[in-house]
């Protein structure tokens, strides 16, 4: 940008020039320097030509040429001290004079201008009134004045400045040098190519570094970059390289524009802000096509209060850093976005401040790739999106994140928050879906609902859920602990290790826990839940699983034993059991349609007749093999209150070795499975003391009392019942006549709890 104005102003400057000069050879004086080193007060430096001559080709001055008439013509070259104080209409030059002016000045008609020079140094209260403008390549100025504008003119920006308490009306540059203790007017342009320092000077104006140059603004300088009233970008190695560094409390604003670094593919861009400086934005690129990197070792920068977004890796190649990690650091910003179609990082910690008011999204498209780092300090975002459409990875060692909504992989992302020791997570609202993973490894983490959408939350710390946690998904830590709500829905959902449920747990969709399970207060089943290990309940556990659609039996499936000290409820369902343990404290319920299955052992402790109710259901020994079968019944006190049961089934293969639990004695209504041979009941091993009472108008295939295989009886409740036909004698011997009335009864079960 400044090239092209610096351009288009030396050429209507050499315009303006000609005309004026081809003016003055008609009516005007001419003063020509011989060339060489002199002062301009030796006439024997000068040709005069013109009217006020009388000499017509070359006469050698009488006196300097001074006034207004002359044009100055400088196009031999060489240094002239402009010793004296001098008027003219204008001065040429190209590119290979120098004036310099120790005190002295140097004044041009309003309508004439001083063109390219090779230097101009000014010292001690030197002035320069160029006119239209004062065009040079290099420019040094020590308390001095140029009432105009100047131009640093190179076409490979390679002006070099050294200007000190001086003014300047307005500077267009490009190139290297310093800047201090000066007053530059509107409008000033600096395009800085090499090391270049700017310190306690402030301007309206254009800013821009590349081509391998420095700046740095240092002493309390303040840029606003503003240009003719229209906002400026700042460009940092917008096509090679530049350094911008911001010190000594200084200040650059961009408002209405951006800050760019690293522009286009190969191109780097530095920014370094240190101690209370400040940087004011509509925008940033860190990394646009190119390679930035913004290093905050200290001060503020602050964005648009409606728009203003920090992008670090904008574009498809693109890389962008962002260093904030200083006490008292601090950034604020409506949306940053870490690795839009690029690749970027932002690493925050050490006390520092990171506020965002919208949206931090990291990975946001398709490609990009965004890593946050927060090791110390405070981070605020209304919302945290880690990972939208790209893959990125938040890791967080210290400080605290404070982050009313954070969603792990939005949009089809790949996303992971990882929170370690030190690190404090305060969020209202945390989703994690399908790619994302919530890795809780350490530190302090408060929500009020964490939502699984097809996500992992995993851990390599317990972790432990005090308010809600909803959804499908997986669960992957040494130990699970849910002491609020946790409602698994939507989807299948994977526990892996073990698990403790001293809150309201409920599972609506297939659930698997893998490893050991307590239960301390409520867990209800309404789908399909698996535990792979050992099961304890000592609160309430209801089973109404029924699954609709999902090819797999509903109800709960205990792999391992399952030890109650509690209440077990069942509404009606399938109840699958390795081993069940019921101790003094616990309890079963049961409605019509459920079904106990245990392929291993039951042993019933139970001391609690008046809670326990399975009256209306089934108790099957299935699989194969001997299967203990501790009882709780008292001999004598009939089916109310005793630990009755519906059905007892003992499927083919299985044998019954029945001991004493809490009791001697079973009341069953119907008896399903039994090989009889003549008055011995052969697949229910049991021993002298032990009974079992069935009702005889549920089961007319059985004849009065039977003798147990080892000791104790199968007894008729009510008395002998009649004795049977032939046929259904012949079907009790085969075991058909129990099949046909049990799978008739479980049809109508089947019917009965199809609502």
């Amino acid at each position: 940008m400044g090239k092209g104005l610096r351009a288009g102003w030396v050429i209507a400057l050499w315009i303006l020039f000609l005309a004026g000069y081809a003016y003055g050879q008609q009516g005007s004086d001419s003063g020509v320097w011989n060339g060489g080193t002199g002062s301009w007060s030796n006439a024997g430096q000068w040709d005069c030509f013109g009217p006020d001559f009388i000499n017509a080709v070359s006469p050698v001055c009488a006196s300097p040429p001074n006034g207004t008439k002359f044009a100055i013509d400088l196009t031999n070259g060489g240094t002239i001290n402009v010793d004296m104080n001098v008027s003219v209409d204008a001065v040429a030059a190209i590119a290979n004079a120098t004036l310099v002016l120790n005190g002295t000045s140097l004044s041009v008609a309003p309508g004439g201008l001083v063109t390219t020079l090779a230097s101009a140094q000014l010292s001690n209260g030197a002035v320069i009134n160029p006119g239209l403008g004062l065009v040079t390549l290099n420019l040094t100025m020590q308390n001095s004045t140029i009432n105009g504008p100047v131009t640093i003119d190179n076409p490979t920006n390679t002006g070099t400045i050294g200007i000190s308490g001086s003014t300047i009306q307005k500077l267009v540059f490009g190139g290297s040098g310093t800047l201090a203790n000066s007053t530059l007017g509107d409008n000033s342009v600096l395009e800085i190519s090499g090391p270049s320092s700017v310190s306690n000077t402030s301007f309206n104006g254009f800013v821009g570094v590349d081509s391998g140059g420095s700046l740095t603004i240092d002493n309390g300088s303040k840029i606003n970059s503003i240009l003719f009233g229209a906002p400026q970008d700042v460009p940092v190695g917008a096509s090679v390289s530049g350094s911008l560094t911001l010190q000594g409390g200084s200040r650059l604003t961009i408002s209405g524009a951006k800050l760019l670094l690293g522009g286009v593919p190969g191109s780097v861009g530095t920014v370094n802000l240190n101690d209370t400086s400040s940087l004011n934005a509509d925008n940033e690129l860190v990394g646009d096509g190119g390679d930035g990197t913004f290093r905050q070792q200290g001060g503020s920068q602050t964005l648009n209060s409606i728009t203003g977004t920090l992008t670090l890796g904008a574009q498809a190649g693109g890389s962008g850093t962002y260093f904030l990690d200083q006490a008292g650091n601090n950034v604020t910003a409506v949306n940053e976005v870490i690795g839009d179609a690029g690749t970027g990082v932002f690493t925050q910690g050490n006390g520092s401040d990171n506020k965002i008011f919208g949206t931090l999204t990291l990975g946001k498209s398709i490609g990009g790739s965004g890593t946050y780092n927060l090791s110390g300090g405070s981070l605020f975002a209304t919302n945290l999106l880690v990972g939208n459409f790209g893959t990125c990875t938040f890791t967080q060692t210290g400080g605290t994140a404070t982050i009313p909504s954070l969603t792990i992989s939005a949009n089809f992302g790949s996303g992971a928050y990882d929170l370690q020791a030190g690190g404090t997570l305060n969020a209202s609202s945390i989703q994690v879906n399908l790619g994302g993973t919530l890795k809780l490894d350490g530190g302090s983490i408060t929500y009020i609902n964490l939502q699984l959408a097809g996500g992992t939350l995993s851990g390599l710390v317990p972790i432990v859920n005090a308010t809600s946690l909803t959804g499908w998904g997986t669960v992957d830590a040494p130990l699970f602990t849910n002491n609020g709500s946790a409602t698994f829905q939507g989807g299948p959902t994977t526990i892996n290790g073990p698990t403790i449920n001293g809150g309201i747990m409920t599972v609506s969709s297939q659930t698997t826990f893998q490893g050991s399970f307590l239960n301390l207060s409520e867990f209800t089943n309404l789908s399909v839940a698996t535990f792979g290990g050992p099961v304890t309940n000592a609160g309430v556990f209801r089973n109404f699983g029924v699954a609709i659609g999902i090819p797999i039996p509903s109800g709960v499936t205990f792999v391992g034993p399952f030890t109650n000290n509690g209440a077990y409820m069942g509404d009606p369902s399938m109840n699958r059991f390795q081993d069940l343990i019921v101790n003094s404290t616990g309890y079963l319920t049961g409605t019509a349609g459920d079904v106990f299955s245990i392929a291993g052992n039951f042993q019933n402790l139970s001391t609690q007749n008046t809670l326990w109710d399975t009256s209306p259901a089934e108790l099957e020994f299935t699989g194969t093999g001997t299967h203990t079968f501790d009882l709780a019944g008292v001999n004598g006190a009939g089916f109310a209150n005793n630990f009755a049961w519906g059905t007892l089934v003992i499927d083919a293969g299985n044998i019954l070795a029945l001991g004493t639990g809490s009791g001697d004695a079973l009341y069953v209504n119907f008896l399903q499975g039994l090989d009889i041979s003549g008055n011995l009941i052969t697949n229910i091993d049991g021993a002298a003391g032990l009974f079992i009472y069935y009702n005889p108008a549920d089961n007319p295939f059985l004849q009065g009392n039977y003798n147990l295989e080892g000791g104790g009886e199968l007894i008729a409740a009510n008395g002998p019942a009649p004795t049977p036909e032939p046929g259904t004698l012949l079907l009790i011997a085969s075991g058909l006549g129990s099949f046909v009335a049990r799978r008739r009864w479980r049809t109508n079960k089947n019917s009965s709890s199809s609502h």
